[in-house]
């Protein structure tokens, strides 16, 4: 079994974004489900001071060739 690939995507964002980009996370996610290989994506808000918030998506694939369609 070849191991999965991931992609991670780390952004900064205002809080005042959040909602908007939770939209967009999920119609990507929706997306990519579409695409042979895929295997999952997941978002992490992780904890900020101040009025920002950083997320990570990553977004997996069986092989690197399905990612990097």
């Amino acid at each position: 079994m070849t191991p999965e690939v991931v992609a991670v995507i780390l952004r900064r964002l205002p809080m005042s974004a959040k909602r908007d980009v939770q939209k967009a996370n999920a119609r990507l996610r929706v997306a990519a489900e579409r695409y042979p290989g895929f295997q999952g994506a997941q978002d992490t808000f992780l904890p900020t001071n101040g009025n920002h918030v950083d997320l990570v998506t990553v977004f997996s694939f069986d092989i690197r060739r399905h990612l990097q369609r």
